[in-house]
This record gives structure tokens, C-alpha cells and sequence, in this order.
């Protein structure tokens, strides 16, 4: 039987050099356990007899999609993370939707949309924003790399699993129940064209694909499995992608320091979306608040809207405790309100002097506006209060790379990796972002990879 084990070594790092340079997925030495259970199933089911064999021939067509198969993660549900959807129906779409009313032309792109529920999430807040979508002229690309999960996408028949942060009103108006199954209604699958298309290719943008000029692209969850300069090169195509003033969602952990300067950033509740800047025009204000500008986009947590949400900006009773004042914080910088946040940050590091959480919430308020110096002693601070803080460790990392110090940086990240080790992948590091050690680990081992890719 075939394990893991029994995977060559050679063959190992050979068929993981394949998978980055014909698809940009990337196996650091850390993950190199997860390639080989997914490679050696995906040996036993080519029927190859022997590794020369199967490397000679899993190169091009049929084989290596099927590798490509095994080594991807369809992980998705409907309206998954739901304040990114919440802000695209609430500001983003009708911004663009009154921009486009002389043309009556709307273009998305789902990039990497695996089994297709974020692309059909996204036809449902179309309908909503759009009563009268059928004079309308809507195109809704979803692509992914994947053949399998773009075969399930088409067919657009889901179980219960996929629809967890959905109740039973939603699935009722957007589904037809086929035995315990249910499928996609033919109005809104209607609006959706999936394709394959991969990232690491030159193949956009492209007009014949539907890939030039578009409104909206959301990319969640993909660019933190490419490196670095894969990911730069990916972004600045999706920049040429948009039309002035379009759109680009990338999800919480995508985001690196100074890939977004050509973007603007624009805060919501729990939600952070970016907005493509030219030279000699200004972004176009959404009916929200705006968020300052740093120096270099940061990403901070994204928070689930919380009842609070309205008063975030109002000062907290002396009396609340530490968390209180944090989550006002947060609120707050999600709405774009950063002097309220670091005033609620101030609070919650009075009230809680041992916890690591306002500290570290204070880093990333300071960096938002320029100031590394501000952030890395804020991260000092939450390091001193907790020595295996690891989020405060790699966000020092990313600081004194930008900033050329390389070897600080390098430092940082190594002792992130060994404060990591041993600890369960599941294990939460920030229980309000659901920030998981196997996350963090994945991102710092990402990072090290790039420095020596640099």
C-alpha cells in the first residue's frame, strides 16, 4: 500500500517544482508531509508502475490535472466570510451599478472560485441589487484551475455542508431540492460562466476570455499559496484587468506589505476591499466613510458585524473590561475611524497590561499610518506580556523586510516557526479572527521560502 512514506525524496521535490512552475502552488519543505499523502494518492490512481514512469508522464494533460486535483483546496461555502458579501451589496456593486446605468454592463470575475458557491453567492447579490438584471448586460466569469471542482461547480447541486452559514429562507429562495441534495435555480445559474483559467499563466487579461475590463474581481484565499514575486505579477494583471475604479476582494490572509500600492484600500464592518488607482484621477467615494491611506496597505483582522457595530465610535463606559474596549477598537478600524481606535486600543491596554491582543491591535493602527517605528515597539510590547505571541513575531517580519533588514526579518520568522512547532494545527492563536496555528505556520513558512527565493 502506498504511503507517504514511500515517496521518494527526489521524486518529492521534483514533482513539487513541477506543480509551482506550471500552476504557482507552493510546497515549502514545512508542507511537504500534506504533498506527499496527496502525491501518493494521486501515483495509485495514474496506474504508473513505477516514479520514472509516472514523472516522465505526469508533465502535461490528463495526469497532472489530476495532481493538480489532489493538491487543491475546495474548502467553500455560501457566503463564506459574510461582511465581504455584505459590503459588496451594501456599497461596492451599487457604486459600480450607478456608474454603469448609461451602459447597463456589469463585469465580475470569480478567480479561483473552486466548487462554485462564492460565484453563485455573488449571482444571488447581483439579483438583489439589480431588480431589473434582465436589461441588464451581466457577465459573471468564475474560473479556477481545477477541472474536477469546475465540473461540480457547473452542475451546481449542493449538500447540506455547504450551506452552514446559510439558513433554511435562504436555501429555499435560491435552490431546488433534488432528494437530499439541492441545486442551483436556472436564474441564477444563468448569470455564471465558469472556465478554467490558471493564474500563473500570461492568459489575462484578455477580452475573449471576459477577463479585460472588469468591475469586480474577487480572488479569496488563493494568493497566500503562491510566493512572492508569482503573487506581485498576479496582482498587477488584476490591476490591468479592472476598469478604472474597479474592484479587487482579496481575502484576510492575501494581503502583503506593498502589493497593493496601486490600490486604494477601503475599510467596512469586517471587510476590506481595494479600489484600482490611476495616476491623475481619484478613487470614487463609496457612501461609507473612507479609511486613511498608509504609506504601505496593511490588512488588519477582519471582524464579523457585531450588535455593537453602531456604537463603536462612542466612548467606552470606565467600568467595561479589556475585550470590550478592544472589540470597540476593531469596530472602529473597520469603519475607517482609526483616532477612535487607537483612543478604544488605549483603553483595552489599561484595563488588560498582561494580554498581548491590544498591543499587537495598536501595531498594525500605527502602521497604518507610516509609523514602523510606532508598530514595532507596539509589538515589542505584546511580546514582552506574552514571549509566544507569534502573530506580533511575523508582523515584525514583514516591517523590517520592507524596510531592507533582512536578517531581522529572517530572525523573526525563525523564531516564529520554532514557537510553533508542536502545537496542534487547529489550535486557535486569535480567537476572534479564527486565526488557527496551522494558518500562521502555513504563512511563516511561506515567507521563509521567499527569502530564499529573493
Amino acid at each position: 500500500m502506498m504511503t507517504p512514506e514511500t515517496v521518494p525524496a527526489d521524486a518529492l521535490a521534483s514533482l513539487a517544482a513541477l506543480v509551482e512552475a506550471r500552476s504557482g502552488l507552493r510546497f515549502v519543505s514545512g508542507r511537504y508531509t500534506e504533498l506527499a499523502t496527496k502525491v501518493a494518492r494521486a501515483f495509485v490512481e495514474s496506474e504508473c508502475s513505477t516514479w520514472l514512469e509516472y514523472q516522465t508522464q505526469v508533465t502535461d494533460g490528463a495526469l497532472f490535472d489530476q495532481l493538480v486535483e489532489a493538491l487543491t483546496i475546495g474548502e467553500t461555502y455560501f457566503f463564506r466570510h459574510r461582511p465581504y458579501f455584505d459590503m459588496l451589496e451594501r456599497e461596492v456593486l451599487p457604486e459600480i451599478v450607478a456608474r454603469r446605468q448609461g451602459a447597463k454592463r456589469l463585469r465580475i470575475w470569480c478567480a479561483g472560485c473552486a466548487t462554485g458557491e462564492e460565484a453563485y453567492s455573488l449571482a444571488i447579490v447581483v439579483r438583489r441589487v439589480l431588480p431589473d438584471v434582465h436589461d441588464w448586460r451581466v457577465s459573471l466569469l468564475a474560473t479556477d484551475l481545477n477541472r474536477a471542482f469546475l465540473a461540480r461547480a457547473e452542475a451546481g447541486l449542493y449538500g447540506e455542508w455547504s450551506f452552514r452559514e446559510t439558513d433554511a429562507a435562504f436555501r429555499a429562495a435560491n435552490f431546488v431540492a433534488e432528494g437530499r441534495r439541492y441545486r442551483i435555480r436556472p436564474e441564477l445559474r444563468q448569470l455564471v460562466r465558469f472556465a478554467q483559467l490558471n493564474l500563473a499563466e500570461d492568459c489575462y487579461p484578455s477580452a475573449a476570455s471576459g477577463t479585460a475590463g472588469v468591475d469586480l474581481i474577487l480572488c479569496r484565499n488563493v494568493l497566500l499559496y503562491f510566493a512572492q514575486e508569482l503573487t506581485q505579477r498576479v496582482v498587477g494583471r488584476f490591476h490591468a484587468a479592472l476598469a478604472p475604479g474597479g474592484w479587487l476582494v482579496l481575502g484576510p490572509s492575501d494581503a502583503r506589505p506593498g502589493l497593493l500600492a496601486d490600490f486604494e484600500m477601503r475599510a467596512g464592518d469586517g471587510a476590506i476591499v481595494y479600489q484600482r488607482v490611476d495616476r491623475n484621477t481619484l478613487p470614487i467615494p463609496l457612501k461609507v466613510a473612507d479609511a486613511p491611506v498608509a504609506a504601505e496597505p496593511f490588512h488588519l483582522p477582519s471582524l464579523r458585524p457585531m450588535p455593537e457595530a453602531a456604537a463603536a465610535a462612542a466612548p467606552v463606559a470606565e467600568e467595561a473590561d479589556w475585550h470590550t474596549a478592544w472589540v470597540a477598537a476593531r469596530l472602529s478600524a473597520d469603519g475607517g475611524e482609526l483616532d477612535v481606535a487607537e483612543q478604544h486600543c488605549q483603553q483595552a491596554i489599561a484595563r488588560a497590561q498582561m494580554r498581548p491582543e491590544p498591543y499587537y491591535l495598536f501595531g498594525a493602527l500605527r502602521q497604518a499610518r507610516g509609523d514602523d517605528a510606532g508598530s514595532l515597539a507596539a509589538y515589542r510590547k505584546a511580546l514582552y506580556v506574552d514571549p509566544r505571541f507569534v502573530p506580533a513575531l511575523f508582523a515584525q517580519a514583514a516591517i523590517h523586510r520592507r524596510g531592507g533588514a533582512q536578517a531581522q526579518a529572517h530572525q523573526a520568522l525563525v523564531r516564529a516557526q520554532r514557537l510553533l512547532e508542536g502545537r496542534l494545527a487547529d489550535e486557535l492563536v486569535l480567537a476572534d479572527d479564527g486565526l488557527t496555528v496551522g494558518r500562521l505556520r502555513d504563512a511563516v513558512l511561506l515567507a521563509l521560502g521567499d527569502e530564499g527565493s529573493s
